[in-house]
């Protein structure tokens, strides 16, 4: 394998690993924050045992974070000059010191500094918008690599040798930032929500009624149909500024008519994609709703093409594990499964999240290729020129195993947690 397809790789598994591990932080911060609200002694378990959750998954995002930020700097010199401007930037220092905050109060909390309700309710609060900053931070700084504004590059043979700051509201402002935020953070919230729905069905296993049950399956209801609006606004930025990357998701070549395919087959080499298409109008109403239309794989840049197959597959695993999630929750809040079936389908519905937030970074990811930071620098400009192909190896396997370890603690101790928990519910059911 060549530097920089391992680089690539190692970066990718890398990226997908990390918001496996963390994109339920900002969802368990947002449970814990509500919970912390009621007075009753059963909110006061909730809390307690969501506590312990968000804290298991705050530790292992940050082990799993600065794992994916030394690869960065190992792997992209080439790039790490801008994206360390943005990280070390007054805004990005100050989510550096929500990390830190959410460390303290965290502290305060399992140290029983807050037994009063108010001090438990003030104390959760500034926990989630803590965690709601440094993912923010996050999503901004990928989303900047995405569509770069806001910032003067100085670039030399491919790698930025100079990069300063013109334009800090250009960079929160960046259109792929807001949508692409709100979009990824409803995904967030959502797998928060049905981690909590497995952390109930795994203690009430064998009874009937699961309190909070059913309004946490509503939540997640909600969510998931917000999700195609959002996911919607974010295609159109993607249409707009990177063509490339829309019409490698809907297998989209020169020469061709542009149609939608929620069931199909694409293959780049002979430009042609097939399958079941939606309504020629429901195409065309599509390519009015952007600014510059649908633009298809130009011929004459096919240097500059996406890994065509990758993305187009990716982008409809993500469709279809939407669709299996909502069906699955129709089938939750109709209450005609019974206790053992509702742990194995809560479950299920958080492994369909985890595919369909892998498979949507893959589609973001990889569709940004040839690009490190789009349009500007390349992935084969950026790589380092100094590692060994055993120095890549053994990137690569040490990425791997870090991330597999952090996977397992992540589950390991969290159901040992639940466990824990249990009696105490059950006691209080009784």
């Amino acid at each position: 394998m060549d530097p920089e397809s391992a680089a690539r790789l190692i970066f990718g598994a890398g990226m997908v690993s990390h918001f496996l591990i963390a994109g339920a932080l900002p969802g368990t911060a947002l449970v814990l924050a509500v919970v912390s609200f009621g007075k009753r002694p059963v909110f006061r378990m909730v809390h307690a045992l969501i506590l312990h959750l968000f804290v298991i998954q705050f530790v292992l995002s940050s082990v799993s974070g600065l794992t994916l930020e030394t690869g960065l700097s190992q792997h992209w010199p080439g790039a790490e000059k801008a994206l360390l401007l943005l990280v070390h930037h007054p805004i990005g220092r100050s989510a550096g010191i929500g990390f830190i905050i959410i460390a303290v109060l965290c502290a305060m909390l399992l140290g029983r500094f807050s037994d009063r309700t108010v001090h438990r309710t003030l104390i959760s609060v500034i926990v989630f918008m803590a965690t709601f900053l440094l993912s923010g931070w996050s999503i901004m700084v990928n989303s900047w690599m995405q569509h770069p504004v806001g910032v003067d590059l100085i670039i030399e043979s491919g790698e930025v040798t100079e990069a300063s700051l013109n334009s800090l509201s250009e960079i929160i402002m960046n259109p792929f930032a807001v949508t692409r935020f709100v979009h990824s953070f409803q995904a967030m919230l959502l797998s928060g929500t049905l981690w909590s729905l497995v952390a109930l069905s795994l203690i009430y296993t064998g009874r009937d009624s699961v309190p909070f049950f059913r309004s946490s399956v509503l939540i997640a209801l909600g969510l998931l149909l917000l999700q195609p609006f959002t996911g919607h606004l974010q295609f159109l930025n993607v249409a707009n500024e990177q063509p490339n990357k829309a019409a490698a998701i809907e297998g989209y070549y020169e020469g061709s008519t542009f149609q939608i395919y929620p069931i199909g087959v694409t293959d780049p080499t002979i430009r042609s994609t097939q399958g079941l298409p939606v309504p020629q109008k429901m195409s065309d109403m599509l390519i009015r709703t952007t600014d510059e239309g649908i633009r298809p794989l130009p011929e004459s840049r096919i240097s500059e093409w996406p890994p065509v197959k990758r993305v187009f597959y990716s982008f409809r695993i993500m469709v279809l594990a939407w669709v299996l999630m909502v069906l699955g929750v129709l089938v939750l809040l109709s209450e005609r499964i019974n206790p053992r079936g509702r742990v194995w389908l809560t479950l299920g519905l958080f492994v369909l999240g985890v595919i369909a937030t892998c498979a949507g970074w893959i589609v973001s990811e990889a569709g940004r290729q040839p690009w490190i930071i789009h349009d500007l620098v390349k992935v084969a400009d950026a790589v380092s020129p100094i590692l060994s192909n055993t120095d890549l190896a053994l990137g690569l396997l040490s990425n791997v195993l870090i991330h597999l370890a952090l996977a397992y603690l992540w589950v390991w101790l969290q159901v040992s947690i639940i466990r824990s928990h249990a009696p105490i519910f059950l006691n209080s059911y009784e």
